[in-house]
This record gives C-alpha cells, structure tokens and sequence, in this order.
C-alpha cells in the first residue's frame, strides 16, 4: 500500500477482502483520494458481503473473484456460471445497497470471443456495471456490454 500511495495511485483493487476491519486497515494505507475495490472471493468474504459492503473508508466497489471463490466452493465450470448465480445477485445487491459499484469477474478463455460476449451481458443483466478483464481482446466485449 505504501508503494501504492507513493505512486499516486487512484484505485486499488484489494484480494481476499473477508471482514469490515480489512476494508479499514487498507483505507488507512491508501492515498486521500484513492478508491478502494475489494474482492470477495472467499466462503467467508460471501456471508460478511453486507457487512463489508457497509465499512467505512475508501470503499468504493465490490469485485467478484470468481477463480478463487469457485475453488473455494469446490464448483465446477459451467457456461452459464450456474453454481455463482445466487453470489452475483447477492454482491450486486449489496453493491447497491451501499452505493458502491458492482464488478463482475473474469473470463479466462482469451480465446473465446463468443463466450465472453455472452458472459458480459449476463453480468449486465444481473446489474454489474462493469466486468474485470484479463486480456486486451476482451475490452471490446466489455465495452459492447456494459
């Protein structure tokens, strides 16, 4: 955080954040100014969502972690993310809930064009305002979506 803060960074995107006091001790790191996404990619970050959506300091988004959280879940992959539906609609609410943004999580086949557009505006549908990329080909689908 500190070599965030030196640099002059706007946002910081935050991994594993499970608890209120986490969105706390990283807001008191940051630079004034400086927007704080956490990711919540964990059992334990899913059943404190409301709560930590609620934290006082630099909160300014809620990133699903869908890598993380699906091998925390022992899920297996599915096309329409059917094991995550209940947790997109969960983090959403919560997003709004609290006035923060919701961020929909990644796509790991770069080379799945088709798949990405379709996951894209499913998160719209469900009411993400954006969705994390991996990938420099994936920002137009992205763009297309949201």
């Amino acid at each position: 955080l500190a070599a965030m803060k030196a640099a002059g960074a706007t946002l910081v995107v935050a991994p594993k954040v499970e608890t209120p006091q986490a969105v706390h001790a990283l807001s008191a790191g940051l630079a004034k100014g400086c927007a704080l996404w956490a990711m919540i990619e964990t059992p334990r970050a899913l059943m404190a969502v409301a709560e930590i959506a609620t934290a006082d300091g630099a909160l300014d988004g809620l990133m699903l972690g869908v890598n993380d959280l699906a091998k925390a879940l022992g899920t297996g992959a599915s096309p329409d993310r059917e094991p995550f539906k209940p947790w997109l609609a969960m983090l959403v609410a919560a997003a709004r809930a609290n006035g923060l943004l919701a961020i929909d999580g990644v796509f790991n086949r770069i080379d799945d064009a088709e798949g990405l557009a379709v996951e894209a505006l499913q998160g719209r549908l469900y009411g993400f305002n954006g969705k994390s990329l991996i990938h420099p080909s994936q920002i137009a689908a992205a763009n297309a979506a949201f």
